[in-house]
């Protein structure tokens, strides 16, 4: 629950609400927010890392992004899928960066691990190009609260 995070985070808390908590942190040695996402009953579904770095060009961005990804399968083993996708067929007139950049593709890699999900993702939202780690409990059923019903 969340008492039990806030107990144990070391990082800084920069937001709270009924549904989350969120840190400010750094991962393997990139600056970034830890999230922990909560269900209506309190328990813990969902964590995970949003990066905040910022670069001037796509092609560092997929440079971290392969770091990271690299870090992660000597943690969990191969992934199960791993994909750039192409988001427009303009993809094809850039280099990796610059279609990274401009929003025509979008990276995943994705494990399960016992009980888990754990996504690593990266694209440009709205011009600003995100990279994140998920890890979320496969297993969870969401218990809706039908206290006072």
């Amino acid at each position: 629950d969340a008492e039990t995070i806030k107990k144990y985070e070391t990082a800084e808390i920069c937001g709270e609400d009924e549904g989350g908590l969120i840190y400010s942190s750094d991962v393997a040695g990139q600056s970034a927010y830890a999230f922990y996402f909560f269900d209506e009953v309190g328990a813990l579904y969902r964590g995970g890392y949003q990066f905040t770095d910022t670069y001037t060009q796509g092609a560092i961005y997929i440079s971290h992004y392969n770091i990271l990804k690299e870090s992660l399968i000597s943690k969990y083993g191969e992934p199960e899928f791993d994909e750039v996708t192409k988001l427009s067929r303009l993809a094809d007139y850039a280099d990796e960066g610059g279609a990274l950049t401009l929003g025509y593709t979008a990276y995943m890699t994705k494990w399960t691990v016992d009980n888990t999900e754990i996504l690593l993702a990266m694209m440009n939202q709205t011009g600003d190009i995100g990279i994140m780690i998920y890890y979320t409990d496969i297993n969870h059923e969401e218990i809706h609260n039908t206290k006072g019903l």
